[in-house]
């Protein structure tokens, strides 16, 4: 006695159903699960964008064009510092052309860069800064 063909492919199709549904039902779960985490801890590197402005000194006709990305240590923090760049053009307008000279020049300006922003911010503060573009004219 053999067995029919149509009840085997019934128990085929049958295990597929139910092999499909179960790696559907895994699949939803592990998005829910993936999409509770929340976002990973740590620094958040904010693209400051471009700053161009005046340099302190007699003539006043010298100015400064950088592009920076600061590290902040949080997204609030991130989110803060979008909204007060105009910290960075205060320190940058208290710069001379002797300030910003060489590479102990661009270090001091990145310093009180940070040190500047971190006196404002309420939510974390920036750990360090980059400069994309630095220019002096």
């Amino acid at each position: 006695m053999s067995v029919r063909p149509r009840k085997a492919s019934r128990a085929i199709m049958l295990g597929i159903a139910v092999l499909l549904a179960s790696a559907a039902a895994g699949g939803y779960v592990y998005l829910q699960q993936r999409r509770a985490e929340p976002p990973p801890a740590g620094p958040v590197l904010v693209k400051m964008g471009e700053f161009v402005t005046n340099l302190a000194g007699a003539d006043n006709r010298r100015f400064v064009k950088i592009q920076i990305d600061m590290e902040a240590g949080s997204q609030e923090a991130a989110a803060e510092l979008l909204v007060k760049t105009s910290q960075v053009l205060m320190v940058l307008r208290s710069k001379t052309v002797a300030d910003l000279a060489g590479p102990e020049g661009m270090r001091r300006l990145g310093a009180d860069l940070v040190a500047g922003t971190n006196r404002v911010l309420v939510d974390g503060g920036v750990s360090a800064i980059y400069f994309v573009e630095f220019a002096i004219q």
